[in-house]
């Protein structure tokens, strides 16, 4: 059977491709996300009728308590809880479990991909009662930092407000980031050296494979010559690594320093399989108990973790919409005022049926369909059912920040 990128996953990759397919650069105020696909195979696996979103279900398949949840996280060192960035019912869950383990007395720090480590005086402040979540927002510069909103992380926040836990910030700053993905490791000064991880863990040996396919179907086209595909391959696969292995580096230092276990908030394709962060966390921490959960949208096989909560497939864009799957459609569920979905036309309640010329019965299509609009230099046209009519709608085309 040949390797297929995760429906998990391809979430994740919608929201950061074709930033990197521009240039491997960051955009304006926000740094290229490493991508973190993975291989999945086996048999498809359907949610029981009426299951709410947030259920969770262990690696067979059995619906399990929070309490239960909590009990299993209490034998653990690191919990890592997987999450595509633009779901907001990832984010609830994953407070709800965050809540658990603090109400079983196992309360962890909680480590956030989102936040770079020279804000961390910023999350101690918080955690002290100096800020308030509506005064850390700003001084995290979220939106520019992240580019998800805060809204969508809010109850992470006050999950951990109201239970008194540390928190801590696992990750690079952007620009350190966009410079290594532009220009290299031997171009950061030495002040943007000094953040670098002690030891940068490559990719095991199951990831790189699924890695050399993505950078494969995203970079095929692109007219660069031998050299600079070769670069762009040695800071695709760097990216990865400095990625997790930061991440991981983090949470090794605040389960010293604070005692207590850690609960990793990052994106699902860091945490399944154990690929991303666990795998650097055995180098650095070899003892370590780690615990794996990710998100299930109820259609892909339940794998490549130890624990599964229930959310639907959705996107939140950065044109300013939301989408959901629901069966074989995708179904605009939100637009924002004034934003470049609402200034194309789309509706709450449209039914995306075609991306270009490409039939779309999932988000992966719609993602398809951007990539070949993005390479093509051409807009991205939509066709919605709406009130049993088909309209065509223009969204322009995809630059360095956009996607659809």
């Amino acid at each position: 059977m040949g390797l297929a990128v995760r429906p998990i996953v391809r979430l994740f990759i919608i929201a950061v491709s074709l930033a990197w397919l521009a240039s491997c650069a960051a955009g304006p105020g926000r740094a290229p996300t490493p991508l973190a696909p993975s291989a999945s195979k086996g048999r498809q696996a359907v949610p029981p009728a009426g299951t709410e979103p947030g259920s969770l279900f262990n690696a067979k398949g059995q619906r399990i308590t929070h309490k239960a949840f909590a009990e299993l996280a209490a034998k653990h060192d690191y919990i890592l809880l997987g999450e595509s960035h633009g779901s907001r019912c990832d984010h609830i869950s994953q407070a709800a479990l965050i809540r658990a383990m603090a109400a079983q007395g196992s309360g962890p720090v909680v480590g956030l991909e989102m936040v770079d480590v020279t804000r961390q005086d910023i999350l101690d402040d918080f955690a002290d009662d100096i800020l308030d979540v509506q005064v850390v927002e700003e001084r995290l510069d979220w939106q520019k930092a992240w580019g998800y909103g805060f809204d969508l992380y809010e109850p992470i926040f006050l999950a951990a407000k109201e239970h008194k836990l540390p928190m801590a910030a696992l990750n690079l700053p952007q620009t350190i980031i966009a410079q290594v993905s532009a220009e290299g490791l031997a171009s950061l000064s030495p002040e943007e050296t000094i953040l670098l991880p002690e030891s940068i863990v490559p990719p095991p040996a199951e990831q790189a494979k699924v890695l050399e396919d993505v950078f494969t179907q995203h970079s095929s086209g692109e007219d660069m010559d031998k050299q600079e595909a070769g670069l762009r391959h040695e800071r695709f696969f760097l990216i990865q690594s400095l990625w997790d292995s930061k991440m991981a580096e983090q949470a090794v230092e605040a389960r010293r320093n604070f005692a207590r276990p850690v609960a990793i908030v990052a994106g699902a394709g860091h945490v399944e399989f154990g690929w991303g962060i666990a795998h650097r966390l055995k180098a650095y921490d070899p003892d370590a108990k780690i615990l794996l959960v990710l998100p299930w949208r109820g259609k892909e096989p339940r794998e490549g973790a130890d624990v599964f909560y229930y959310c639907p497939a959705t996107h939140r864009s950065s044109m300013g919409m939301v989408l959901q799957e629901e069966g074989q459609r995708v179904i605009v569920m939100d637009v924002d005022d004034d934003s470049r979905a609402g200034n194309a036309g789309l509706q709450v309640g449209d039914v995306i049926t075609m991306a270009g010329s490409t039939p779309v019965t999932s988000l992966w299509d719609l993602h398809k369909a951007g990539v070949e609009a993005h390479k093509a230099g051409k807009p991205l046209t939509l066709t919605v059912l709406r009130d049993s009519k088909l309209l065509t709608l223009d969204l322009g085309k995809l630059g360095k920040a956009g996607e659809p």
